[in-house]
């Protein structure tokens, strides 16, 4: 039996950036210092192209890559595609699977995309209903490695946060 109740907060593997409106609630937490390095809670999702059911757990659990969860109900996903940019420049696209959970706007090529239809994943993350965007990188062992919101310079601080160990 597995110790399920550890995390690793200050581990070079974990950081964040800026401070997203509402993320700290997760595990009742009052900093990103103590979100990160914490499993990734459980919550269900429906696949948009197939309405397949699925989990937070079963989509980490089925490959050894790192999950980009995105939370974007913008509609446009601009940032998505720069982020999909971004990890193909770096070489990190073998590496890492972005997650888009939306309920609305167009498909974006080579991304999984989700909806939330109980709002689990809003509710822990204390967000709006149609929140500005968030991104929470799972690492393959199933701990929140970075989190951030979904603006450019996040998505520079993702890369830069994978550049740290995995180049």
């Amino acid at each position: 039996m597995g110790e399920m109740n550890i995390s690793y907060p200050q581990s070079p593997l974990t950081s964040h950036y800026g401070e997203p409106k509402g993320f700290f609630k997760l595990f009742k937490l009052s900093s990103p210092s103590q979100f990160l390095g914490a499993r990734l809670p459980y919550f269900h999702l429906t696949r948009v192209t197939d309405g397949c059911s699925s989990s937070s757990h079963k989509i980490i659990r089925t490959s050894t890559m790192h999950h980009v969860f995105i939370l974007d109900d913008e509609g446009e996903h601009k940032n998505v595609e720069l982020l999909q940019i971004k990890l193909k420049e770096f070489n990190f696209l073998e590496l890492v699977q972005i997650e888009l959970i939306t309920n609305t706007g167009c498909q974006v090529e080579g991304v999984q995309m989700w909806r939330e239809d109980t709002k689990e994943f809003h509710k822990a993350l204390n967000l709006e209903e149609h929140s500005k965007g968030i991104i929470v990188l799972v690492r393959p062992d199933g701990y929140v490695g970075f989190i951030g919101g979904l603006g450019s310079s996040d998505v520079d601080a993702v890369i830069e946060h994978l550049n740290n160990y995995l180049l």
